[in-house]
């Protein structure tokens, strides 16, 4: 069956068997499929006990694939609005901060909804809350960033200093071998062939 019959089986029948083979990849196109396709279950109405489940594989799925991605390129404002709050949410589920500056434009988005999904979901994501101030939230990022630059140079210092302690002890090692080694041969450094 083509990928469009599985999501339609999934979103209009809310088949099992397409959300199983569905979720059975993490091909780019399907994952932002299944992101599409929570947006529909999410927009058909109240949620009952058939759909939670669907819309909590789909999510676990985009979690247990790392699919930032598919979820970054699902925030487009093409996208209905209930993908890209289902998005924002698994973002923030997932953790990885590097995809603040992808949610932040969201905070300026014509949808109410969509907006407030973003400030909750970066104040998730970042464990900061600058509500809906998207000058705020890129000068966090910002910030965020340069701490990152400045750890790693730390970080690059300390490794170059250790690999110079490491140099010296290496050639102080060496060099006591040498004088070691000089010492077998007696007093005058040569045995028996002295004066």
């Amino acid at each position: 069956m083509s990928l469009d019959g599985m999501l339609y089986r999934l979103v209009e029948e809310r088949s099992l068997e397409a959300l199983e083979a569905l979720t059975s990849t993490d091909d780019e196109s399907v994952l932002e499929s299944l992101i599409e396709a929570a947006g529909q279950v999410i927009e058909s109405g109240q949620l009952d006990e058939n759909e939670e489940p669907i819309l909590e594989t789909i999510r676990s799925h985009l979690l247990e694939c790392k699919a930032k991605g598919p979820l970054v390129d699902s925030l487009s404002p093409n996208n209905g609005n209930a993908a890209r709050e289902f998005a924002l949410s698994v973002l923030s589920e997932l953790g990885d901060q590097s995809a603040v500056p992808d949610m932040i434009p969201l905070l300026e988005d014509r949808d109410e909804g969509v907006k407030n999904a973003a400030a909750e979901h970066l104040a998730l994501l970042t464990n900061y809350d600058f509500g809906l101030d998207a000058a705020k939230w890129r000068d966090y990022y910002q910030r965020l960033i340069m701490g990152r630059i400045a750890y790693e140079k730390e970080e690059e210092q300390e490794r170059l200093e250790k690999l110079a302690a490491k140099r010296a002890r290496q050639a102080k090692k060496e060099e006591e071998d040498l004088y070691a080694d000089a010492g077998d041969y007696g007093d005058g450094g040569f045995g028996n062939y002295g004066g």
